[in-house]
Parts: C-alpha cells; structure tokens; sequence
C-alpha cells in the first residue's frame, strides 16, 4: 500500500480507506451474484493425479463439475 500511495502521490490513509472499501464492495458484489445463482442438484469432485517434470515433483489436481 506504500508503494500505491507513492506512485499515485497520495496518502497512505488514503489507499488503506479505499482498499477496505473496495473489499466491502466486492464482497457484497459477490454475495448477489453467489444469491443469484440456482441451487446446485448434484456436485460431482474428481481428482487428477500427475507431474511436473519428474515423478519428484507430484501434483494433484482437483476438479468439481456441476
């Protein structure tokens, strides 16, 4: 957040009370879209396992579909 108010040239304060508002914005925005969303009938989780590299470096991969 300093180095926002630097660049920008305005006060810390500033970035700090524009960011917790931002977040409040967001927040409510993506309650309403999480409301207007229809209610799920089935989930369905699957797992993918591979790797990167070598057999060292595992990685798993998960995945829901709707």
């Amino acid at each position: 957040m300093r180095r926002c108010a630097k660049i920008l040239n305005i006060h810390r304060t500033t970035v700090s009370r524009k960011m917790n508002f931002l977040a409040a914005q967001a927040r409510l925005a993506h309650q309403r879209y999480l409301n207007a969303l229809d209610k799920l009938d089935h989930l369905i989780f699957d797992e993918m396992e591979s790797f990167e590299h070598s057999k060292l470096k595992p990685l798993s991969i998960p995945i829901f579909v709707t």
